[in-house]
């Protein structure tokens, strides 16, 4: 059976998109490019509480705290009545926030690029018995969830590039081993693929580069 829609899902990868119940929400909705730029630095912190004076900082980076406290409270509930517009459930069900803390609840919200980040660490651990079928089919799951680069609408914003930099290069190690275990059970189309798709990241990888040309001369390619 198909996998059940997921009341919200919030995809980073290859561009920002909130997903309740399937549906995209559009961009008219969101009011304020702030009330955005909130649910990704919680996205960036994986589900860790982020101090409120942090994120007034990360958000009104050049005015006054003094006049943007009020505003955080303003874009917080923004925010969740985008993520949440019947208030099926309590406010604090997918941003949760105390005092002097606020976090998104990656229990209850599925994020595609912590979605992936899981998948590769479950595909590493399997790949440690071998080139098995069970590890050549989580690296390909791993490979298959990561679309593109994460926050691609931001890659200026500080809060944006550890996540950025950690996934790309969890995706080259997942993809590079992929094409290695592919090409050796002499699955050509899924190993050239994924050369490509790791040079696509990282044009100087020498790995990906010779393991290119050798799949492709083992299997009378020479175009």
């Amino acid at each position: 059976p198909a996998p059940a829609t997921p009341p919200l899902a919030i995809q980073c990868l290859g561009g920002f998109a909130v997903l309740r119940g399937g549906e995209q929400a559009t961009v008219s909705e969101w009011k304020s490019r702030k009330a955005r730029d909130l649910v990704k630095v919680l996205i960036s912190r994986e589900g860790r509480p982020v101090h409120r004076g942090v994120l007034v900082d990360l958000l009104w980076p050049d005015e006054d705290p003094a006049r943007t406290g009020s505003r955080l409270s303003v874009t917080l509930s923004t925010a969740r009545a985008v993520l949440d517009p019947g208030k099926a459930v309590p406010p604090n069900w997918y941003l949760a926030a105390e005092s002097d803390a606020v976090w998104l609840d990656v229990e209850h919200a599925e994020v595609d690029v912590l979605r992936f980040s899981a998948l590769a660490a479950q595909a590493t651990a399997e790949r440690k018995s071998g080139p098995t079928p069970a590890a050549v089919e989580a690296l390909a799951a791993a490979e298959a969830a990561y679309v593109g680069d994460a926050f691609t609408e931001d890659p200026y914003e500080d809060w944006s590039v550890s996540m950025r930099e950690r996934a790309r290069a969890s995706y080259i190690s997942v993809a590079r081993t992929l094409a290695d275990d592919t090409a050796a059970a002499g699955d050509t189309a899924t190993a050239v693929r994924c050369y490509l798709r790791v040079l696509e990241h990282d044009p100087y990888d020498e790995h990906a580069h010779l393991g290119l040309v050798a799949t492709q001369l083992g299997a009378g390619q020479q175009g």
